[in-house]
């Protein structure tokens, strides 16, 4: 039986479908239209800083929960078991971290492209080396997001991939240009509201189809639940996950993103103080960590459905990404309008992310590339209208890439692990130019250089020579006889994992392990996990290295803003000697954040509304 012979989309489910693609285009329409109408750069790229707390907070973990997410994390689970767990935990230290210690720089200076932060701390080159990275980062990701979950879903539901590819990218392109960055972040919001009634409806149609109790012990008799195993705590890096490398591999991963990724700060500099943006930080990682929770449970129930018949043994399937969408499909097919709103939400994934990138890219484009080439200023009218056609352009080139990286098949799986290597350079020059005031410009161009060629070399070495990764069993006794092969094509997605076919072979798995991690193996078989660590420590060292040898830099001469001040911040209750020995020689003496100047002014406007009750009342 092949995937034709399932329940395929219907006019229901089209129509649902559809109401959510309106619905997103028609927020465009009303920001585009309202207020200040999209007039100005602040309004446009920045939401006039103003967003309430709650959009901001969801925008900010729908951006990243990409339709990649909701698709590869049950895939993840059905293949390597309940490991990936241990991820959530990486969450909590990366949210902190980044809102402590990162954004607080970045909202006293009131950037628009943190990559202004870099020329204010070392020069322009390092500027333009950093905004390159990113945008190379976030096109190459885009187009891999845009294309990937519409191949999937198309697989199994029959709708066709072009025109899940081209309704996404068209509609997400047309309210990201007109209606800037609100319309962004409140389509996110709704987004996320239909990503998680979307991941909802499956558990509890798959709970009430097997219930709890046999999920669980179908999932234990088949060594899925494997949280606390020996193998989950060994230190060895070259194992594809553990509970090291989730967590500290993937906090730092995740302060990238949430600390020095431009989709992500520039939804913290939207709101009107620094105090709300620390709020959002911490509102949104109870929905972050729900729908990890949830891509985890309801991979142990698609196990639990399939485990007599593996859809991509018995050649149903030809990529482990396409069992969610055909759970879906058996499952909820018959209820008409549901399956359209699971897969409105993995496009809801998928447009979060694109608008995100889209909107990011136009104030880094524009900040970054267009006015520094300028010898005078462009008026902020036109530099909105500048922005909004970046925007648009950028949107374009999203779509056209996804005909390119259809025909690149395993590249797909390279440009990925481009983003978190890219992702964990930008990170490393943050962090040293943020960190370490002896850092100089000179320290930082060679450290991202250094680091950015190190790590790929690592990253894409491992796509063309990938280490053997142990699979859970799989069986195929309660299929059909019938049209009945063996298909262990990779997943396209790419972003959980890269294994080579289980092999026919009589070596035991730990030999074949240790085959494909001897003599120069051994480098490429470290975990993907440890890509961002690996590009931070090495950015960071080099940088600091490099900037002793040449001299370093003036502290005192360095503006206090552009150094997270961590004797001040940790070192508080010290004696006064000592935390001036901490600050390195910066003059934080003067020092004040943004959040202590609104705590000041509070004071202030209080005892004045005092003074001038206490005047009414007198006279």
């Amino acid at each position: 039986m092949s995937v034709a012979d399932t329940t395929r989309f219907g006019i229901a489910d089209y129509v649902v479908f559809a109401i959510m693609l309106a619905i997103s285009a028609a927020i465009g329409l009303y920001f585009a239209c309202s207020g200040k109408k999209q007039k100005s750069t602040r309004e446009f790229l920045m939401a006039d800083r103003s967003m309430p707390v709650i959009p901001v907070a969801m925008s900010m973990f729908a951006s990243f929960m990409s339709a990649i997410s909701i698709l590869g994390i049950p895939a993840e689970v059905y293949t390597y078991g309940t490991m990936y767990s241990w991820s959530i935990l990486a969450y909590i230290p990366a949210v902190f971290l980044s809102s402590h210690l990162y954004i607080p720089v970045f909202y006293n200076l009131q950037l628009t492209s943190v990559y202004e932060y870099l020329e204010l701390r070392f020069n322009r080159p390092t500027r333009m080396f950093g905004a390159f990275c990113y945008i190379l980062q976030m096109v190459l990701y885009m187009s891999i997001v845009l294309y990937a979950p519409s191949l999937a879903v198309s697989a199994v539901t029959g709708m066709n991939t072009w025109v899940s590819v081209l309704s996404i990218g068209v509609v997400c392109t047309f309210y990201t240009a007109l209606g800037g960055m609100k319309a962004v972040m409140w389509t996110d919001t709704l987004q996320a509201l239909i990503m998680f009634m979307g991941m909802l409806a499956v558990l509890i149609q798959g709970f009430k189809t097997l219930g709890w109790s046999q999920v669980w012990q179908d999932a234990a008799d088949s060594g899925r639940t494997d949280l606390f195993t020996k193998k989950a705590f060994d230190p060895n890096p070259l194992v594809r996950h553990t509970a090291w490398n989730l967590v500290i591999g993937g906090a730092i991963y995740w302060t990238g993103t949430y600390g020095t990724n431009q989709a992500q700060v520039q939804r913290a500099l939207s709101v009107p103080s620094l105090k709300k943006a620390k709020i959002a930080y911490l509102l949104n990682l109870p929905g972050l960590l729900l729908i990890i929770a949830c891509g985890i449970i309801a991979g142990l129930i698609i196990y639990s459905y399939f485990r007599m018949c593996d859809p991509i043994a018995n050649g149903r399937l030809t990529a482990s990404d396409q069992l969610y969408p055909l759970f879906v499909m058996e499952v909820l097919g018959h209820l008409h309008g549901l399956p359209g709103l699971i897969v409105a939400a993995v496009a809801s994934g998928a447009l979060s992310t694109i608008s995100s990138g889209l909107n990011s890219l136009s104030a880094v484009v524009l900040t970054d590339l267009v006015q520094p080439l300028r010898a005078q200023p462009i008026p902020d009218s036109r530099a909105a209208i500048i922005s909004k056609v970046i925007a648009a352009s950028l949107g374009v080139v999203c779509i056209l890439m996804t005909f390119v990286v259809s025909a690149l098949g395993s590249v797909l799986q390279s440009a990925t692990t481009l983003y978190g290597t890219c992702g964990g350079v930008i990170l490393g020059v943050f962090t040293l130019g943020m960190f370490f005031p002896c850092a100089n410009s000179k320290g930082a161009f060679t450290g991202m250089l250094v680091s950015l060629g190190v790590t790929l070399w690592i990253g894409l070495g491992a796509q063309f020579n990938k280490p053997y990764v142990y699979k859970y069993p799989i069986s195929t006794d309660g299929c059909p006889l019938t049209n009945m092969t063996i298909n262990t094509t990779d997943t396209i997605l790419g972003n959980l994992s890269t294994p080579l076919p289980e092999p026919t072979t009589t070596l035991s798995v730990e030999e074949l392990v240790a085959q494909s991690q001897t003599g120069f193996k051994a480098i490429y078989s470290l975990s993907y996990q440890w890509l961002a660590t690996n590009a931070l420590v090495i950015c960071t060292l080099v940088g600091l290295v490099v900037s002793l040898i040449t001299g370093g830099r003036s502290r005192e001469s360095l503006n206090p803003k552009l150094i997270t001040p961590l004797a001040k911040k940790f070192c508080c209750c010290m004696p006064y000697p000592v935390q001036r020995v901490l600050f390195c020689g910066v003059q934080f003496d003067d020092y004040e954040d943004e959040e202590e100047k609104n705590v000041e002014l509070k004071v202030v406007n209080t005892l004045q509304e005092h003074e001038d009750e206490f005047d009414i009342k007198s006279a």
